[in-house]
């Protein structure tokens, strides 16, 4: 559990309702961490103390697989983060340490009738300076948008805005030394939005803006294969350089 508390203060805590632990939560300003264990964890609940503390949420896993914590921020830009303070999120880093930042913004941008973007790449960079000063060891990986589309003359087709949205977000990746993904391009590029809507089943809702659960296993086994595909590239040349070497 993670929390900030103005004073020393104690957490009744609840495991399958029989297993019950007093813990101590030490004074913190910055977001700290208490941790429970038992063999098997079915169902958890905690009692704090009214006033004084700030619980920012529970982690529930164990140590296997692969964990995400998602800021899903409905309507947010990705500019909202700016509002975290620096020392929180070094603090989780510290407590988490996080091998992989994954930013995916800006469908909500493509809502403005602009298509200079000047201000968001700023904002955007801005954001990532912050992101880089509180963690410094992680690398940090920027998604471009998917596609969107729009009704014209009868049918659904690729917001003008879009492609120059995705070339905006790859220059906010090359300018801040990023890794990059175009999601845009990974769909299928032009028009991708429509075929994903009116695929039998479909992939995607038929506001022709969001993926569904099915769009977004397809998409996120496509990301998965870029990462085998870049691990194994990488691997072999460092083979062949060792090789060389010898």
């Amino acid at each position: 559990m993670f929390y900030a508390s103005a004073y020393d203060q104690k957490a009744r805590i609840s495991i399958n309702k029989t297993d019950t632990r007093v813990l101590n939560l030490a004074a913190s300003e910055t977001p700290a961490m208490v941790s429970v264990q038992a063999d098997s964890i079915r169902q958890v609940s905690a009692r704090l103390n009214r006033g004084g503390i700030t619980c920012f949420g529970a982690s529930l896993e164990d140590e296997t697989g692969i964990y995400i914590d998602n800021f899903a921020i409905k309507g947010n830009s990705g500019l909202g983060l700016q509002a975290i303070p620096e020392r929180n999120l070094a603090a989780f880093d510290s407590l988490l340490n996080y091998d992989l930042i994954v930013l995916q913004f800006g469908l909500n941008v493509s809502n403005s009738p602009t298509r200079d973007f000047t201000g968001y790449m700023k904002g955007m960079s801005h954001l990532i300076n912050k992101l880089k000063t509180a963690f410094p060891d992680t690398p940090i990986l920027l998604l471009s948008v998917s596609d969107r589309s729009q009704r014209r003359q009868g049918n659904f087709v690729t917001m003008p805005v879009i492609p120059v949205l995705v070339q905006a977000q790859e220059k906010i990746a090359y300018d801040n030394k990023l890794l990059f993904w175009n999601l845009f391009e990974a769909m299928g590029g032009e028009n991708s939005m429509a075929a994903f809507a009116n695929a039998k089943p479909a992939l995607a809702n038929k506001d022709y803006t969001h993926l569904n659960f099915a769009g977004g296993r397809v998409i996120g086994l496509s990301l998965a294969r870029s990462f085998i595909f870049e691990v194994e590239k990488y691997q072999k040349r460092r083979n062949s350089l060792a090789t060389i070497t010898k």
